[in-house]
């Protein structure tokens, strides 16, 4: 009886270790994913963020003058008037009512 009592502490001793090492790897899982959450949502959020501050805002809230002349500059080469603008809106609009008929 003696014997047979050795065998099931020493199994119940086995089974113990083992489960601790499990519930350790678990634990450590579980804190390696936390910590990868955190760093995806930072580089999810930060990265843009970082983008936004760097080239988008200095070009939508820069100098006044500059986006005026930028814009300027702009209009300047496309060298499109109103009246051929709006001759082309009747081609388009005079072709598209012959088409239906």
């Amino acid at each position: 009886m003696d014997n047979n009592i050795q065998k099931l502490l020493e199994q119940n001793i086995r089974l113990t270790k083992e489960n601790n090492h499990l519930l350790r790897s678990m634990r450590r899982a579980a804190i390696y994913g936390f910590i990868g959450k955190i760093l995806f949502w930072i580089i999810m959020l930060g990265v843009p963020a970082y983008l936004y501050v760097s080239y988008i805002s200095p070009i939508l809230f820069g100098n006044q003058s500059q986006r005026t002349s930028a814009w300027e500059r702009l209009v300047n080469t496309s060298n499109i008037s109103t009246q051929t603008i709006q001759s082309a809106f009747m081609k388009i609009s005079t072709y598209s009512k012959a088409t239906k008929k």
